[in-house]
């Protein structure tokens, strides 16, 4: 009868053991259908307590970031509910064998040092990791409440659960690459259209409002700036949709210290600060955590900022980058072409010149020339040497007129090379082969003077020269300096103050004072060595020529 009775019940369990096993088969095949890691472990933990008779159970993932356990799926386990934090990954029983990567039962856990966090109503725990994703745990309420079979069914159920979350994190980095590749094409799309915007723009404040917006639109960053560089300092030219211009560093000098904008555009290197907090660069807000910052050549420089730390990565920085390569290029094709443009209106106004030139020569030349023939033939006629001298006047008034004629064509294309120059020596010299019976020099300086010696020589010799001519017999000419400059004045009759401005331009014979291109040779002088020049009165009435902003060591 014992034996009938014992077979009977061994019958039973066998029958039991093959209906649960037939419910883990169809549990676990759902298990491996599901696209979920949360539904996965729900279907887990229910499969646990209804078919396998726990008490209650639970699943934790392991957060790697955070280095705690979160709850997942929860069953029958009234203090714990998914997204609660209970644990460290190395804590506890569940911590020990998830890091040993083994199962392990403990029937009696109420004397464990381990079994943190127990209020005593949990006896003894069956905990199974989850490959490398988290554990499963199961709770009895009464010691002994597991066996190795129970381990087998539960390592028969997590096993499907293991491989299905490893698909599913497979399949989820994969959608995730496909989308940052796809939305990496869009961008580098968007750029490409933007790089070729630029090439068509005429004007550099265009580019730089192209590089904002892109920047804005394409990698949705609100916060960010373009400084140009403009003389010593960094000015800031276009900002964000969002931003006032006025709320932000407009100028920054480049010999600013702490500013990340002067030490990326002077290392010509982008720079990405991932916590402002921890570096020594000042911000423009203090809500600021993350900074990249990107040189455009030689030209500015583009910063973005973001509120939160580690904001910026390196697809980030490529397009960045990308749009820096291509507004510094499309900047120096402006600029290029601005260097062109000016260059042919150069060449067209020195060809007008040259062209006026040669007509006044022309003009000028008949004068001396008629004179030169008539006294040739009159010295011809008589043999009176008196003919040769106004022959030798002819000749030298030509020359003159020759050399003053090239100064003005070469305008642009003589180097002027400085150096110090005795001001009272060369008007000395100067005043050598412009003297006539009657005149006097009086020079009243010793100053000497930063200047190229041979295109002062001309302007001194031109100005001496104005004065004994247009003076006449008796004429007292001065040299002298003061602390902006130096002057030469004279006792004539003055110019009239309508007239001054006049005098200084080429082909003004037909007024009082005018010297025809003289005058227009001394402008040029003063003009190239970057001095000013001023025609005002002599304290006795006679004209003077002030020649100002010039170094002058007294």
């Amino acid at each position: 009868m014992e034996r009938n009775e014992q077979a009977e019940s061994e019958r039973v369990d066998s029958q039991l053991d093959s209906e649960r096993l037939e419910q883990l088969h169809r549990a676990t095949t759902a298990l491996y259908a599901s696209d979920s890691i949360e539904e996965s472990a729900c279907q887990t933990v229910s499969t646990a307590t209804e078919i396998l008779g726990f008490d209650g159970c639970l699943i934790a993932k392991a957060d790697r970031e955070s280095e705690m356990f979160e709850v997942v799926a929860v069953e029958r386990a009234d203090d714990l509910e998914p997204g609660d934090r209970p644990l460290g990954i190395d804590e506890g029983i569940v911590g020990a064998a998830f890091s040993a990567d083994e199962s392990r039962i403990d029937n009696d856990i109420t004397e464990m040092r381990e079994a943190a966090q127990n209020d005593g109503q949990v006896k003894s725990v069956l905990t199974v990791p989850v490959g490398g994703w988290g554990a499963f745990q199961a709770i009895g309420e009464q010691t002994g409440a597991f066996d190795q079979e129970d381990r087998r069914l539960v390592e028969l159920l997590v096993a499907p659960l293991a491989t299905t979350i490893e698909r599913i994190q497979r399949e989820t980095t994969l959608e995730q690459r496909t989308a940052a590749l796809e939305r990496q094409n869009e961008q580098i799309e968007a750029v490409h259209a933007v790089s070729t915007a630029m090439k068509l723009t005429t004007e550099k404040d265009d580019i730089y409002d192209l590089f904002v917006e892109t920047v804005e639109q394409v990698l949705d960053i609100a916060i960010c700036t373009l400084d140009e560089r403009v003389g010593d300092v960094l000015k800031t030219r276009a900002v964000g949709s969002t931003m006032n211009l006025e709320d932000f560093y407009t100028e920054t000098p480049l010999d600013q210290s702490g500013s990340l904008a002067v030490e990326s555009y002077d290392r010509g290197e982008t720079v990405v600060v991932d916590d402002l907090n921890q570096t020594k660069y000042r911000a423009a807000s203090s809500d600021y955590q993350s900074v990249i910052s990107v040189p455009l050549g030689k030209w500015g420089i583009f910063q973005a900022a973001t509120r939160e730390r580690d904001a910026f990565d390196e697809t980030d920085r490529q397009i960045i980058e990308l749009l820096a390569d291509s507004a510094e290029a499309a900047i120096e094709r402006i600029e290029r072409q601005k260097e062109l443009q000016r260059r042919a209106r150069k060449l067209e106004a020195q060809n007008e010149r040259l062209d006026q030139f040669a007509s006044r020569l022309s003009h000028e030349m008949r004068n001396p020339l008629s004179v030169l023939e008539a006294r040739l033939s009159l010295a011809r006629d008589t043999g009176d040497a008196e003919h040769f001298e106004h022959m030798e006047r002819s000749i030298q008034r030509m020359s003159r007129l020759i050399d003053d004629t090239l100064a003005l064509a070469r305008e642009g294309s003589a180097e002027v090379m400085v150096e110090p120059v005795r001001l009272d020596r060369l008007v000395t010299e100067c005043w050598q082969h412009i003297r006539t019976p009657n005149t006097e020099l009086v020079v009243d300086t010793e100053a000497t003077v930063r200047a190229d010696t041979d295109r002062l020589h001309q302007l001194l010799a031109n100005l001496l020269r104005n004065a004994v001519e247009h003076t006449g017999n008796g004429v007292t000419v001065t040299v002298g300096s003061f602390e902006e400059g130096f002057f030469i004045e004279d006792d004539g009759s003055g110019i009239p103050p309508s007239d001054r401005e006049a005098v200084l331009t080429s082909g003004t014979t037909n007024l009082a004072h005018g010297t025809g291109l003289g005058l227009a040779v001394v402008r040029r002088v003063v003009e190239d060595h970057g001095w000013s020049l001023l025609v005002t009165e002599s304290e006795s009435g006679g004209a003077r020529f002030e020649i100002r902003d010039v170094a002058v060591d007294t």
